[in-house]
């Protein structure tokens, strides 16, 4: 199975993580986790996953930001392995359920930005070299 979520929040490059206040970093580690939880909370079939899983993060940021190194992410995709992990999709953020980790920024022609998570459920290993074109392409 193949499963979507959208965090509508803009996640800090690394830059910017490593210049916040720990509190801050608190703060927005537990607002993630929040959001993830209530995807759950109409989404009950994610704590069904399968381990391990492949994880798609897509940062969508919007046209006219400065672009970032592609070792920015680091802090994304922690929040967003922490957050399933919190929430109780992922038992642990080891190798035995986390096939593999992706990232990737697109730009947006309005003014929206925020974070996709697509997770590919364990149970078929096949479909993992199914990944959805359209989460590489630039969202219009």
């Amino acid at each position: 199975m193949i499963y979507h979520l959208r965090i509508g929040i803009d996640l800090p490059s690394q830059n910017k993580w490593q210049r916040m206040h720990w509190g801050q970093q608190h703060a927005l580690r537990g607002e993630v986790s929040q959001l993830v939880a209530f995807h759950l909370l109409h989404r009950p079939e994610l704590l069904n996953l399968q381990p391990p899983v492949v994880l798609l993060v897509r940062q969508v940021v919007a046209k006219g930001q400065r672009s970032y190194d592609c070792d920015n992410c680091a802090p994304l995709q922690k929040l967003c392995i922490d957050a399933l992990v919190d929430a109780g999709v992922l038992p642990n953020d080891s190798q035995k359920y986390i096939h593999a980790v992706a990232t990737l920024r697109c730009a947006r022609t309005d003014k929206v930005s925020g974070v996709d998570l697509v997770l590919l459920d364990g149970k078929e290993k096949a479909q993992w070299e199914n990944i959805p074109l359209g989460f590489l392409e630039n969202v219009d």
